[in-house]
């Protein structure tokens, strides 16, 4: 949609002037007919155009690994079993509010 709502307007005006109508620069029947051409051109664009590219997704099997000395959030590397590192927090909290 972010893509044709700056357009629509222009494209419902030109089509106003074709048929004969003088919609005018700032009406509000240029809005609601903008907004709903922009949701009908979206949705064509998904059926036609983007579903189908999605849906190539499923002929790759795609696996994400790590990489080496990768980190976690920025937190650093760690060896350590994550209920380790939990309880860890954990106690340094309780050390803080005690």
């Amino acid at each position: 949609m972010y893509v044709y709502h700056a357009f629509t307007p222009l494209g419902v005006r030109l089509v106003a002037r074709t048929v004969g109508l003088d919609l005018g620069p700032h009406s509000w029947v240029v809005g609601g007919l903008a907004a709903g051409a922009t949701v009908g051109i979206a949705s064509l664009s998904w059926h036609l155009y983007e579903r189908p590219i999605n849906d190539l997704k499923r002929r790759f099997d795609v696996r994400l690994r790590a990489a080496p000395g990768a980190t976690l959030a920025g937190l650093g590397p760690t060896d350590e079993p994550a209920d380790r590192t939990v309880q860890r927090a954990s106690a340094g909290a309780t050390r803080q509010s005690g």
